[in-house]
């Protein structure tokens, strides 16, 4: 984003990864949400020590239904005009083996197919 375009200059987004099928085979029952958390909290307590209280906060939060395009353009889309007007702009994917990093830059194979 160009520099005092009133916005912050970082945005956090997660998206959620489609259940794999050994994951679907084992969900047991889930609930859809009615009023989707843009916060995450957990308490975590290391050992030996008091517990802390961890709060995760998101700009925007995709579900699993998702479309790679609607990821594109609320994610990426916006900043390419800056680039090209010389700015500096980068777009990572960032998390543990397993939670969605390459589901989420290159969709499902029948979205990859249909980009080219």
């Amino acid at each position: 984003m160009a520099p005092g375009a009133g916005a912050s200059s970082i945005s956090v987004t997660v998206r959620v990864r489609p259940f794999t099928i050994r994951e679907a085979a084992q969900l047991v029952f889930d609930p859809p949400e009615d009023n989707p958390v843009q916060k995450f909290s957990r308490s975590v307590v290391p050992m030996g020590k008091k517990v802390k209280d961890q709060v995760f906060a998101f700009d925007r939060i995709f579900d699993d239904n998702v479309s790679q395009t609607e990821v594109y353009e609320g994610t990426t889309k916006g900043l390419l005009d800056s680039v090209l007007d010389g700015y500096n702009a980068t777009v990572f994917a960032y998390g543990a083996t397993g939670c969605g990093k390459t589901h989420t830059i290159t969709g499902t194979p029948s979205s990859l197919a249909s980009s080219f």
